[in-house]
């Protein structure tokens, strides 16, 4: 298989001397581990899932794993999150090499104030799902900044549809959007909106639909 061949980089002189010497011992090694793989041992032994809340500031990070309920032990690939109910909040979606290869999650707590939004590049064009676009939402003296990707993480894409958290922040103003190629716009944002869609050269923002699957 192609992927064999391509798994790793030979060894340098100062990394591994012995496997220099010996190359075929060290390209063995990586035919016993592409055998394990194809008969379902985990690549990554078993190894937990971890979380990890921002603390703020210099506080660093802490390890919230086990009270999270997402360290499992399953082969993670990927992990995505996206509102898949519509409800406001983001859930998330985990991509396994092992099983189950796909896990589900949805949050249940009870959503926030939020605000999703997509972005529609020009009709005709070669990028009409704007990716490059920036996108800063403007709620007093707070600036929150999303950006339109076209893949964040391996093996995995996230939804189109921007999240805005709004907890403890004002009620949204504005949006300014510096669209794919530098075009800028500004869009109005109107009162209790949840769901918008920005379509450039636009006039004004347009209420989202809802779908029980957001992509």
């Amino acid at each position: 298989m192609f992927w064999r061949r391509v798994a790793s980089q030979s060894p340098s002189i100062t990394a591994d001397a012995a496997a220099l010497a010996d190359p075929a011992s060290y390209l063995a090694g990586w035919a016993a581990l592409a055998e394990l793989v194809d008969r379902g041992y985990s690549w990554s032994g078993h190894e937990r899932h971890c979380v990890f809340v921002n603390r703020g500031g210099a506080a660093g990070f802490a390890d919230v794993s086990a009270l999270s309920g997402l360290d499992f032990a399953d082969d993670g690939r990927a992990c995505v999150a996206l509102d898949l109910d519509g409800d406001g909040d983001r859930d998330l979606v985990f991509k396994n090499r092992s099983g189950p290869q796909l896990r589900m999650l949805t949050n249940v707590h009870a959503p926030g104030r939020a605000l999703a939004v997509r972005l529609r590049g020009v009709a005709g064009s070669h990028n009409t799902g704007a990716i490059g676009a920036r996108v800063e939402l403007v709620a007093g003296d707070r600036r929150l900044v999303r950006c339109v990707t076209a893949g964040d993480g391996y093996l995995g894409q996230a939804s189109r549809w921007l999240h805005f958290g709004l907890a403890g922040v004002p009620a949204p103003e504005r949006l300014r959007v510096c669209w794919p190629g530098g075009v800028e716009q500004e869009f109005a944002v109107p009162p209790a909106a949840r769901r918008l869609v920005l379509v450039q050269g636009g006039a004004a923002a347009v209420e989202g639909a809802s779908p029980s699957l957001v992509l």
